[in-house]
């Protein structure tokens, strides 16, 4: 595997007229590819042209539907050589399409950690995590877009991440909530470490905030702003395991 910091950086261009989504992609960018460098955002297609042409980017991450045109329009106009280009949309039916047009893959809204993982494996580069803090999983802080901007939370205050079908309620220590556009599995990876535990498959908790534990077929625990949580069956030894390893200090 390449070294991130000895490699050279595949410079891309995000051209979607919706600003959550751009800031998301940019964030995930961040966190594991920090061999990809954005150098540029777009909103329309004009915009994109523009850029591509003037700063020659080796990616491009395209939303199909903007504001002066679609993704295909851009295409045939912008034909340089050796540019991947990562299709976005929020809608599948367009993927046939995407593919006819050399799209390297096809990214659903909200788009997935895993799923981009396996997108940028297909342009060339290797999924990279930032390094990791000490008992933080790879930030002390969590940047979420929100329409007006973004919201950065710390790490630390987060207690319990549940999963809404597509979506995902943050539970923070105040009793507050946070719904984000992205799915429980996304913030599974984003804060995968010690400190993070997911006991269902609609609970993801955060270890540190655990206040007591009432045995069950897989039992509960309560958790420090009083939201209980419902632990599995079948998650239920390797969480007690994952408690014992704490007790230990290991």
């Amino acid at each position: 595997m390449r070294n991130p910091e000895t490699s050279p950086k595949i410079r891309a261009i995000i051209i979607d007229d919706e600003f959550r989504s751009r800031a998301s992609l940019r964030l995930l960018l961040g966190h594991h590819f920090p061999h990809v460098e954005v150098v540029a955002e777009a909103e329309t297609v004009g915009e994109g042209v523009a850029k591509a042409h003037s700063l020659l980017p080796e990616l491009v991450f395209l939303d199909i539907v903007l504001p002066d045109g679609s993704a295909f329009d851009f295409l045939d106009i912008v034909q340089l050589q050796d540019l991947k280009v990562i299709i976005i949309s929020a809608f599948p039916e367009h993927s046939i399409r995407a593919f006819k047009y050399a799209a390297v893959h096809y990214l659903l809204k909200p788009i997935d950690l895993r799923d981009l993982k396996v997108a940028m494996q297909r342009v060339g580069g290797p999924a990279v995590p930032a390094p990791q803090q000490e008992g933080l999983g790879r930030a002390d802080h969590l940047v979420l877009p929100t329409l007006e901007g973004f919201k950065v939370v710390p790490i630390v205050e987060i207690v319990v991440c549940e999963a809404h079908a597509n979506y995902t309620m943050l539970h923070f220590r105040d009793g507050s909530t946070f719904t984000a556009s992205q799915n429980l599995g996304h913030y599974e990876a984003l804060l995968s470490g010690d400190a993070f535990f997911r006991v269902h498959n609609k609970f993801l908790i955060h270890l540190i905030h655990i206040k007591a534990y009432h045995k069950g077929r897989g039992g509960s625990i309560e958790m420090s702003n009083g939201k209980s949580v419902e632990v599995s069956a079948r998650k239920r030894e390797a969480f007690l395991q994952r408690l014992a390893n704490l007790a230990k200090g290991l």
